[in-house]
């Protein structure tokens, strides 16, 4: 049987500030019933990945988001295996957007990472995967290196409740 799919929705938002996120996730949290995994980071890239069976339909999304005085664009729509790994990434030097795109980018390009949240302010990058990965740390430390950049810290983080990440 082909392993369970999850629909994640992916969508922009402005850059926001850390406490301005946390509070766009919260109430997605709150108004959106199915709801696995929610991560808006600081390239204003949002996802929202629901529980099997479940969508979010961007009308949804929109409306939450614009109860807290945000919009969203470029709503899309994927089909993801089950997420089971969440492995979080210290990255220091991303002082502009331009640097964290570039991490975020070099991240994205690893095999098994199914999506990257980058934090700039914290200085981390937490990277979603459908399973854990032994070869992970080697392939990100050499993909940010490709970049100009080196990880300081690489944890897999306790991973498979519902609403972690």
């Amino acid at each position: 049987a082909a392993p369970p799919k999850v629909s994640a929705r992916l969508f922009r938002v402005g850059e926001l500030a850390p406490r301005e996120r946390a509070s766009l996730e919260q109430g997605l949290r709150a108004d959106l019933d199915g709801i696995d995994r929610v991560a808006i980071d600081s390239l204003g890239r949002g996802t929202v990945v629901m529980r099997e069976g479940a969508d979010a339909a961007p009308e949804a999304l929109s409306a939450s988001l614009s109860k807290r005085g945000s919009t969203a664009a470029d709503f899309e729509l994927r089909r993801w295996p089950r997420l089971d790994a969440t492995y979080e990434v210290s990255v220091a030097g991303m002082s502009c957007s331009s640097e964290t795109r570039k991490v975020a980018d070099a991240l994205a390009g690893v095999a098994k990472v199914i999506a990257v949240h980058v934090d700039r302010e914290a200085g981390t990058a937490t990277l979603w995967l459908k399973e854990p990965c032994d070869a992970l740390e080697g392939n990100v430390r050499a993909a940010l290196a490709s970049a100009g950049f080196a990880p300081s810290r690489f944890e897999l983080r306790a991973d498979g409740a519902p609403g972690s990440g």
